[in-house]
């Protein structure tokens, strides 16, 4: 029997490293990889009336390229922000029915200075799809942007899932499977775990440079 397709979604605050991460485990594990950046930016400002109606249609065009994936047999990463249950829910739904597995890897970044390094040199890029344009001025502004955990109430019943939170400020990672699932997930957490101790010890390596 041809086991589940994987649908991975890859959420969390800006500046996390979600595509970096999202694109690895991609090509690591020759899944197909879908992003809200493949629509191109968003065009309006976030005080424009049309912010938000921009923002669902990437979202909704994700979530039916992904339906394309997980109809025919194949695993796909999925990444956005996803900080709206409305976003969420229709990939969610996706995974019901028993017909995918589902990995929610949740990407944080706890330390500031890396934050607002991150932040300058994405503002200063002309490469970069969605500039973050405004410092962060304090705390506050850092946690606004951040996604929350998602609820477990939100998961569809009887679903194999998993989930991680990608740290990539500290370069920590924590996982939550189940006893009776842990062996079914085994090479993506090693994957991921292997993943941020690559990618920590180069960004000590030059830190120390």
């Amino acid at each position: 029997m041809k086991p589940l397709p994987v649908l991975a979604m890859v959420y969390g605050q800006p500046l996390s490293l979600k595509s970096s991460v999202s694109a690895d485990i991609s090509r690591a594990c020759g899944w197909g990889l879908l992003s809200t950046g493949f629509f191109g930016p968003v065009a309006a400002q976030s005080g424009d009336p049309s912010f938000e109606s921009d923002r669902n249609r990437r979202y909704e065009a994700l979530a039916r390229l992904c339906a394309v994936y997980i109809r025919d047999g194949w695993s796909v990463v999925v990444e956005g922000n996803f900080t709206e249950l409305r976003w969420r829910k229709p990939v969610f739904t996706l995974s019901a029915g028993g017909v995918a597995r589902l990995a929610l890897i949740r990407c944080v970044c706890s330390d500031q200075r890396v934050l607002r390094l991150r932040q300058e040199s994405r503002a200063a890029s002309r490469w970069c799809l969605d500039h973050l344009s405004l410092p962060y001025r304090d705390k506050t502004d850092v946690q606004n942007i951040a996604a929350e955990e998602i609820p477990t109430t939100e998961l569809p019943l009887g679903v194999d899932t998993a989930s991680w939170v990608i740290d990539t400020g500290s370069w920590s990672i924590q996982s939550n499977m189940r006893s009776s699932d842990r062996a079914s997930w085994l090479s993506l957490d090693l994957l991921l775990r292997e993943w941020v101790a690559k990618r920590g010890k180069t960004v000590l390596e030059i830190k120390n440079e």
